[in-house]
Order: structure tokens, then sequence, then C-alpha cells
């Protein structure tokens, strides 16, 4: 039986396992920001887990910066094990992250900016996967960018 799969890198700590174990918002580089912090647990319950990681759709996306504690991983996750798509440009005006203050102030299309948060499957640099943690060891590809 063939699987519809979709190419995601993932850019983690070196020492957090995708495979194993529990995914901590502890060890974000962004709890410390309020803005942040509440985003984040309105994502949790709408998402209703806290075991999630974000994902790039392509190859050198947002998520292309790596710190020296950083690994970038690439991976092949079954479509039916992504739990949802995310518009980059929303969240950022959800979290305040990369806003100037002109588009900070900008109102949704309809709704509320939660309203437009997920998307269709998509390959686009501004849509990132939210992919369930922990995942299956073959569904990572074995030669880490680093």
């Amino acid at each position: 039986m063939h699987t519809d799969t979709m190419k995601l890198w993932t850019r983690q700590k070196s020492n957090f396992s995708l495979t194993e174990g529990h995914y901590d918002i502890q060890q974000s580089e962004y709890v410390d920001d309020p803005k942040f912090r509440m985003a984040y647990d309105q994502l949790v319950s709408r998402m209703e887990t806290d075991q999630y990681f974000w994902c790039s759709t392509v190859k050198g996306g947002r998520l292309q910066i790596l710190r020296s504690d950083e690994t970038m991983w690439p991976l092949d996750i079954p479509c039916g094990e992504i739990l949802k798509f995310v518009n980059e440009d929303v969240w950022d005006r959800i979290t305040g992250r990369g806003c100037t203050l002109a588009n900070e102030k900008e109102q949704p299309p309809e709704g509320s900016w939660w309203d437009h948060l997920f998307v269709k499957r998509q390959a686009n640099e501004r849509v990132s996967a939210l992919v369930r943690h922990p995942i299956k060891p073959e569904w990572e590809v074995s030669n880490p960018l680093e």
C-alpha cells in the first residue's frame, strides 16, 4: 500500500528526540515572550494537544537559520500524520513577531486572525506544518542537515 507523504524540514535543539519523549514548550526560544505564550496556549487549546512541532514545507524556509545547538532534520511524513498547516503571516500577526506597527494593527478579512490561521496542504515558504510528536523513526531522513 502506497502512503502519500510530504517532505518537511524541522529545526530542533540537537538533544531533542523527534522519535521519543515529550515535547516541552519551556525549550522554545519564545517561551519568555508573553504574547507568544498566550498565542501558544490558545493554539494548544485549538489543537487539543501540546505534543507537536513546527516544520517548514520548503527547504530553506523560515527555519533555515540554525543556532550552534540545533540540527535541521529533513523528514518524510505521511500526509495523514500532519495535524495542520499554518499560514505564517497570520501566526506572525497573532504573536506580534515580525510585524511592523502598520500591519500589526491590520484587521483580518473577516472574523479574527485565528479564523485564518489554518490553511490547506501546500509547499510554500510562508506555510508551516504542525506534526504530532513523537514521530516514527522511519519518517526521519537519515542524514540531518547541520
